[in-house]
């Protein structure tokens, strides 16, 4: 897989389901993909909620606010996503070497 293009909900089931079956086939790699696009995703999300409410998001009404503090410390928190491309390029050269 490559970083361009973006793995949709199929790669999301694929994993999930080799992970229950439990093939021979190495779901970490698949793992550290989905994880690492699900979370610029749902940052790319409520950024764009951001962008769309303007100053009403931050006067605590709607609870953007929140979900934009919660997407970004997320992201910090679950391992930068510099941390999980090093991670997937060690167990992708792992299977090649």
């Amino acid at each position: 897989m490559d970083f361009k293009l973006p793995p949709g909900p199929s790669l999301l089931k694929d994993t999930l389901r080799r992970f229950v079956n439990q093939e021979l086939i190495p779901v970490r790699s698949d793992a550290f993909m989905v994880k690492f696009f699900g979370g610029e995703k749902s940052f790319l999300a409520a950024h764009r909620c951001m962008q769309i409410h303007g100053g009403v998001s931050h006067s605590g009404g709607p609870s953007i606010e929140r979900f934009f503090r919660d997407q970004r410390s997320m992201m910090i928190t679950e391992g930068p996503g510099e941390v999980l491309k090093m991670a997937l390029a060690r167990t992708v050269l792992k299977a090649y070497a």
